[in-house]
Order: C-alpha cells, then sequence, then structure tokens
C-alpha cells in the first residue's frame, strides 16, 4: 500500500477516536491528543481493524510512536511482513 493512502487512512483512524488532525500538521505529536491509556488501545485497535494487522507490543513504546510519520512507518512495517508472510505461505 502506498505511503500517501496509508497516512490518509491513519488520519481518518485517529479522527474515528475523535483525534482530529490534518496531514500537513508537521508538528503533530502523538501525547498532545492521546490523553489517557483508554483512548491509546482504542487508537491502536482502529489501526488493527483498518489496515487489518495485529501490533505487537513491541511497536507500543512511548518512544517509538510520537508522530504521524512513525505511526504510517509502523504500519508499512507490519504490512510489509503481512505480505512477505502471504507470498511465503506463513500464517501471522
Amino acid at each position: 500500500m502506498e505511503h500517501q493512502i496509508i497516512k490518509e487512512k491513519t488520519i481518518e483512524c485517529m479522527n474515528n477516536i475523535g483525534v482530529f488532525i490534518f496531514e500537513d500538521d508537521k508538528n503533530f505529536k502523538i501525547d498532545d491528543y492521546i490523553v489517557d491509556s483508554v483512548m491509546f488501545v482504542s487508537l491502536i485497535m482502529e489501526f488493527e481493524h483498518m489496515f487489518d494487522i495485529d501490533i505487537p507490543d513491541e511497536y507500543l513504546m512511548a518512544d517509538q510512536l510520537q508522530t504521524l510519520e512513525d505511526i504510517c512507518t509502523m504500519i508499512e512495517t507490519l504490512l510489509s511482513a503481512k505480505e512477505s508472510c502471504r507470498e511465503a505461505d506463513i500464517d501471522l
């Protein structure tokens, strides 16, 4: 999936939980919008549902998900791994 589509869908997920950001918001920091653990878990569940992925715990560290680009990179990585497994006929 191309980066721009991932970014748009990521923003859509955030909008779904009440976090309204703009694609060109270069100063976006997740800590400024996600106010508690319930909201964070809701966001992760939105990502998992939207992209049909499972996000392992090691990706959920605060220092790894600070910006919109961090989130998009994580999703790209997980989608790529999923596609590689599919091509090798391995279940995740």
